[in-house]
């Protein structure tokens, strides 16, 4: 995870007050650092989404038709903000459902079989 240097000093200064200094207990630090992480993760998350703002007025079910996901403005127009798709691909790796194969230069499903059909 990349930092701030403004995140990076809070975590320095949790850290010192409660190994160095001991004016905080060692849980407090942690509870501390935690809410740092958290807010840093919320931060570069809506960075990654800010270009979503300003999608335009669209059906995710067109009018009189029954849902279908092909026919989905919303999912198409999402399917053309290339930071949407890679925060989705980064977060798929990061949480280990894909995977990059240096020899082949490839992505593929952490669970994929070549032997198998099944797109699911």
């Amino acid at each position: 995870m990349d930092f701030e240097f403004e995140e990076l000093e809070k975590i320095n200064a949790y850290m010192q007050s409660a190994f160095i200094e001991e004016t905080i207990s060692q849980e407090e630090c942690l509870r501390e650092i935690q809410d740092v992480i958290s807010y840093s993760k919320k931060i570069k998350r809506s960075k990654s989404w800010e270009g979503t703002k300003k999608m335009p007025q669209l059906y995710h079910t067109l009018p009189n038709q029954d849902f279908s996901f092909a026919d989905s403005e919303v999912l198409s127009w999402l399917g053309t903000q290339y930071e949407v798709l890679d925060w989705l691909r980064n977060s798929l790796y990061k949480n280990n459902y894909i995977k990059f194969n240096s020899d082949t230069k490839m992505w593929q499903g952490v669970d994929f079989d070549e032997g198998s059909n099944c797109n699911t």
